[in-house]
């Protein structure tokens, strides 16, 4: 299933054999709803700061995937599942007038300054936040599980990796997936090393707990009729308690234990600093 290199999809809601766009970078961010302040102890990050969009898969069915139910928010635009203290459900899908995640306007003003060495840099929020509300999302290079892997050979480098959706979740969802699919493993995965906005800078904190403030949610959006595949959804973060002006922005990686491993097959290991009542130790 190859995935041309830069290739990208600037509508999710359209079949893929509608577009056929070559060598179309990352897109710079037009309205950065944060800032970093510099550091006396360290150097700023280097990465460029991008938005993920939708690749062109080349001769690869879709994994059709239609907008269903109602609206996952509040009147405020908060998700409801947050603001009514629901298990957090697997994906949200925004279609018609609901504008959320795929409004493109405000968003919380963020900060991103260094903490410490142990730590290095953290994203604060600017404003206090209600329970529920969108915060960022999770953008990067959208790369296939295997060359994602390829690329972690450094320590902590694995931390930068979100996995999208596993095969058995898109069949959750109601998508028939092909009989040779790999159930348990991610389709494609978002890296945000070198390319990213602010929710790389979000760091780990073990939950449930007061200090993962923010939980992950796929979001799916949909600008027509027509499906989208799900094995791309967009990854939106919300705050799942209400949070102080000034608070670190956290949440749970989600990485168990044994889930990275070095080339030889030997488990790797980030030891956790979160400070969390229920801190696991690792981070993986």
């Amino acid at each position: 299933m190859p995935l041309a290199p830069w290739a990208w999809l600037s509508c999710c809601g359209r079949r893929r054999d509608e577009h056929r766009l070559e060598g179309r970078s990352l897109l710079p961010e037009n309205t950065p709803h944060w800032e970093l302040l510099q550091s006396e102890e360290a150097s700023p990050p280097t990465f460029e700061m991008s938005e993920i969009l939708h690749p062109i898969l080349e001769d690869a069915p879709l994994w059709s995937l239609k907008p269903r139910g109602s609206s996952p928010y509040t009147w405020d635009g908060r998700l409801l599942a947050m603001d009514q203290g629901l298990p957090k459900p697997l994906a949200i899908f925004e279609a018609g007038e609901c504008h959320v995640v795929r409004r493109g306007g405000p968003r919380p003003l963020l900060q991103v300054r260094w903490i410490q060495r142990d730590m290095g840099w953290g994203a604060f929020t600017m404003q206090n936040l209600a329970v529920g509300e969108f915060v960022c999302e999770y953008t990067g290079e959208l790369l296939t599980d295997a060359e994602a892997e390829s690329r972690c050979t450094g320590p902590g480098r694995d931390a930068y990796l979100f996995n999208l959706t596993t095969p058995q979740q898109c069949t959750r969802l109601g998508v028939q997936v092909p009989s040779s699919a790999d159930m348990a493993d991610p389709v494609f995965v978002i890296d945000a090393y070198e390319k990213g906005g602010v929710a790389r800078f979000l760091n780990h904190a073990c939950g449930p707990s007061h200090a993962a403030n923010v939980t992950p949610i796929y979001a799916y959006t949909f600008d027509s009729e027509e499906p989208v595949d799900a094995r791309l959804p967009h990854v939106a973060l919300f705050t799942n308690r209400a949070v102080t002006k000034g608070e670190e922005l956290r949440y749970d990686y989600g990485m168990p234990p044994e889930a990275v491993q070095s080339a030889d097959g030997a488990a790797r290991h980030q030891p956790c600093l979160c400070g969390s009542s229920v801190c696991r130790g690792r981070i993986y």
